[in-house]
């Protein structure tokens, strides 16, 4: 009886695998077209930060590239993986975990009824290889055993075997757990694996002296306060991995007594292995559907969840990357203003010293000059000694010194903030700037000046000489001719004086303010805009994904509630899609209706991972509210939207936290960014 009900299990489990693969399959799909559609924006991304000539940050574009070639494995992955689980779908896969010498190859051989050449002799490791056996219409795979001293490819290998497997026969041994047991069995769990424990009770038997070896036997395997301690000092590690192992149940069993008793059914019945059996064939009776179909689905949960989880990290620390450029031209703008006034005052200092000292020149050369027939030449030897070019050369110098020591400070303090607050190369922040201006080669020397200086006529010194003989008044025609000469100086100089001034603007205004800092802060602005344009692309892949994940945990939990006894129509079709879930450590699902208590006990098992259901409306944003404030704390966290493109209206939207106190590994935290598809920032 017990195996007509089995294969009439198994046969049922055939359409759900079928249903799982379908649905898996349609999600693979849409997870191609979103992932496709990320690579393109990121080109876009990287092409744009192409043009930004001054300011570099390669790494995080390099790290997002990464990403989406990641995103484009998982992708290949889900598909391959689905591919091999197609072709095995016919057959419920159990596969045998447990420590190098825990008794895999024992148990496997009593299942199977085996000749026992599998079993290991002393301490060797025996199994090193993969090894599939058939049992009741099933696969079972024995798997290298796990934690062993050069064992890193055989865990690989059996990890790999998990990955198909619909149920986890978990070994353990009562000789004292070790972490590297719970480290495999938490990585188990992290895929949505549901495990089945076995404990093996160490003990030798000499059959030579049969009664003594069942009389020690009987009085190990009735120590069951001693198992029971074994057994949850086990189930404690799983705090250690952010999961819950306190419903984790183990059976206990001798296996050599198993093994030994296969024509002593004495010993056979003191082994209990008549219960492991029992153990295994009930759960696989009454959850191989939910198990089948549960293997198809979390093919696509498990790296949906992990790299929604990746992507969300991404785009926090892409924000925190695009708040730091921001700051920092803000800072700029903010310097740049009070630069301004300081030079523009110091400008009009500047040039009045000049002008007075023009004007000085101009009294000393009129004094001695006004009866120079070559005053003009003169004149402008007299310029080119003041060096004019020089004093504009060295004022516009120390502005373009004062204006790059500021833009160095800016920059190491950039560069300082992004490689402590990224998670990528130190190097990710890089700043390259002109050298200082050479001023000299703009004014061109003291030609520069004087040629600027035109003809000038000199008949007032000639005049003044033929005066000086027909009239008394010598020392007033000297005074009128000395004036005269000054004034046509300064009718010459002014505006010369104007066109050195309107010089040495522009050239404060295009190789200082424009060139110096415009440039310098543009660069800082499209790096801005580029990293809050990144951070919205992730913040797209990251809802559709989220989309996929939660359909599929909507589809499983549909197909739990109907397993455990809801009827069709008392169970409503998508009303789940408000859920988010990190496999093997926490689901939680909003719904309206209640359910009974047997059917809510009944979905608990089937699940075999905590599940929070939230009673209320899937619709009502103070549900969600309310489980953040779980998560987060209450008055610890708030939403917010940073609009970084308000022309197109344009908007990056992220969970502001306030406390220190969250683990950014902690579930709570996972499940507060995925449950929102949002960065968590905190400042």
């Amino acid at each position: 009886m017990r195996d007509l009900q089995l294969a009439e299990a198994l046969q049922e489990c055939q359409e759900y695998a079928q249903f799982g693969y379908d649905f898996a399959n349609k999600s693979y799909r849409e997870i191609h077209k979103t992932l496709k559609k990320a690579r393109k924006k990121l080109q876009e991304t990287d092409r744009k930060q192409s043009y930004v000539d001054r300011i570099a940050n390669s790494a995080v574009i390099a790290r997002e590239r990464e990403n989406v070639e990641a995103l484009q494995r998982m992708d290949e992955e889900i598909l391959d993986n689905l591919d091999t689980l197609l072709e095995r779908q016919k057959e419920f896969s159990i596969v045998v975990f447990g420590r190098t010498m825990a008794g895999k190859s024992t148990l496997m051989e009593i299942l199977t009824h085996g000749n026992g050449e599998s079993i290991g002799k002393g301490a060797q490791r025996t199994t090193r290889d993969v090894r599939e056996y058939r049992w009741k219409g099933m696969k079972v795979t024995d798997v290298p055993g796990i934690c062993s001293f050069d064992g890193r490819e055989d865990d690989a290998l059996a990890m790999k075997a998990a990955k198909a497997a619909d149920l986890i026969i978990f070994l353990i041994t009562d000789d004292a757990p070790q972490d590297s047991e719970a480290e495999k069995l938490a990585e188990l769990k992290d895929l949505g694996k549901n495990v089945l424990g076995v404990i093996n009770v160490k003990l030798g038997l000499n059959m030579s002296r049969r009664k003594m070896a069942l009389r020690d036997l009987t009085k190990k395997m009735n120590d069951t306060a001693r198992i029971d301690e074994i057994c949850n000092q086990f189930r404690a590690y799983g705090e250690r991995y952010d999961q819950d192992w306190r419903n984790l149940s183990f059976v206990e069993t001798h296996l050599q007594a198993a093994y030994l008793g296969k024509d002593d059914p004495e010993l056979y019945e003191l082994s209990n292995f008549d219960a492991v059996e029992e153990y295994i064939l009930n759960k696989v009776q009454s959850d191989a559907c939910f198990l089948r179909m549960k293997t198809f689905i979390d093919n696509v949960s498990k790296p949906l969840s992990d790299h929604i989880a990746s992507v969300l990290d991404d785009e926090t620390e892409t924000v925190d990357t695009a708040f730091t450029y921001r700051k920092k031209w803000h800072e700029l703008d903010d310097w740049h203003s009070g630069f301004f006034d300081e030079t523009q005052d110091k400008y009009y200092r500047f040039m009045q010293r000049l002008r007075e000292q023009v004007n000085e020149a101009i009294v000393d050369f009129a004094e001695d000059n006004y009866e120079n027939q070559n005053a003009g030449e003169a004149w402008k030897t007299a310029v080119a000694a003041m060096h004019l070019e020089r004093q504009c050369q060295s004022f516009l110098k120390e502005r373009a010194e004062v204006c790059n020591r500021k833009r160095q400070e800016l920059a190491d303090e950039f560069a300082t903030e992004i490689r402590f607050s990224s998670k990528v190369n130190a190097n990710s922040g890089k700043v390259d700037m002109e050298d200082i201006t050479d001023f000299s080669s703009l004014f061109g020397g003291a030609a520069a000046v004087t040629a600027l200086i035109p003809g000038i006529g000199w008949g007032v010194s000639i005049g003044l000489l033929l005066l000086s003989l027909f009239s008394d008044s010598k020392q007033k025609q000297i005074r009128e001719a000395k004036e005269t000469l000054r004034n046509k100086l300064h009718e010459v100089m002014d505006p010369v004086m104007d066109k050195i001034g309107d010089q040495v603007v522009n050239l404060l205004n295009e190789e200082i303010l424009q060139k110096g800092i415009g440039g310098f802060r543009q660069s800082l602005v499209d790096m801005d805009e580029m990293f809050f344009e990144l951070a919205a692309t992730q913040g797209d892949l990251a809802y559709d994904l989220k989309w996929e994940l939660q359909k599929a945990n909507a589809l499983l939990w549909e197909m739990s509630l109907h397993i455990a006894g809801l009827s069709e129509d008392d169970t409503p079709k998508n009303k789940y899609t408000e859920n988010c879930r990190i496999p093997g450590k926490a689901f939680v699902i909003i719904m309206q209706q209640r359910l009974l208590n047997q059917i809510f006990a009944r979905v608990m098992e089937l699940w075999d991972e905590p599940v929070h259901i939230v009673w209320g409306d899937p619709e009502d944003e103070d549900e969600l509210v309310a489980l953040m404030d779980q998560w987060l704390g209450k008055d610890e966290w708030m939403m917010d939207a940073f609009p970084y493109d308000s022309e197109n209206d344009k908007k990056v939207y992220y969970t502001h936290i306030l406390s220190d106190d969250i683990n950014e590994d902690s579930v709570n935290y996972r499940l507060a960014q995925q449950l929102f598809s949002q960065p968590i920032l905190r400042y």
